[in-house]
């Protein structure tokens, strides 16, 4: 049981790790593309918010 809660916790670490990464990747491209560093998180936060909105407008269907 102790390892299988070790191994959960890696594993929960080495994907927020990655994701951490992978968004200061992201937001350097974003921001060599728009060509200001202010614009960059900004954009990502609206596009982050949009994808947000028309998930929750979409009715669920089962």
């Amino acid at each position: 049981m102790h390892t299988q809660r070790r191994l959960l916790f890696l594993i929960f670490a080495f994907s927020g790790f990655s994701g951490l990464i992978y968004e200061s990747i992201w937001t350097h491209y974003l921001k060599l593309f728009l060509g200001h560093a202010a614009y960059a998180p900004v954009l990502a936060a609206r596009l982050l918010a949009a994808h947000a909105y028309t998930g929750a407008s979409i009715p669920y269907l089962p």
